[in-house]
């Protein structure tokens, strides 16, 4: 029902994130707009992280990109907040990535530094650490600092990442 639940909310994060892997941003916004507004009602803050971020990215694709930054920002903060650090993972690569289709290259550099210092506290650097790497060597490339770009990438690819972690380096 629209009863708030714990369990409705992430029933419908994780449709809203299936919309946005499929690439239907408008059907992932409008489901995660839904999802953030049920489990704010659930008092689920660790959902509502997560749902805000995806309703973020969504946002941000769907354009203006600007419209999706608050979202990914809050997100991010309640993620960090609740300890959620999957969530907090995933707000510092949507954002970095949403940060650089703005050209906003040094912000962008500086939160893909702040995540792969989460990354690399939770243990996660080779996995979702390489997609934090990529989303810092991408502005580091335009910003000229190309050396300081090919030593972050070279040092990646050394600890030998696999499958999709390393196809992004």
């Amino acid at each position: 029902g629209d009863q708030p639940s714990r369990a409705r909310a992430v029933v419908l994060a994780a449709l809203a994130s299936a919309q946005m892997r499929r690439s239907d941003m408008a059907g992932a916004a409008e489901v995660a707009t839904r999802a953030v507004t049920a489990a704010h009602q659930a008092h689920a803050r660790d959902v509502e992280a997560d749902v805000a971020i995806t309703l973020g990215s969504a946002r941000a694709y769907l354009g203006p990109a600007e419209e999706g930054l608050e979202h990914l920002r809050s997100g991010l903060r309640l993620a960090l907040e609740t300890d959620s650090q999957v969530a907090a993972l995933r707000g510092y690569i949507n954002l970095s990535d949403v940060l650089e289709l703005l050209g906003q290259h040094q912000e962008a550099v500086q939160t893909a530094q702040d995540g792969l210092e989460l990354a690399a506290r939770a243990g996660m650097i080779r996995t979702v650490g390489s997609y934090l790497i990529g989303n810092q060597a991408e502005p580091l490339l335009r910003l000229g600092r190309w050396a300081e770009a090919d030593r972050l990438t070279a040092q990646a690819l050394s600890a030998e990442p696999e499958g999709v972690f390393a196809a992004t380096l």
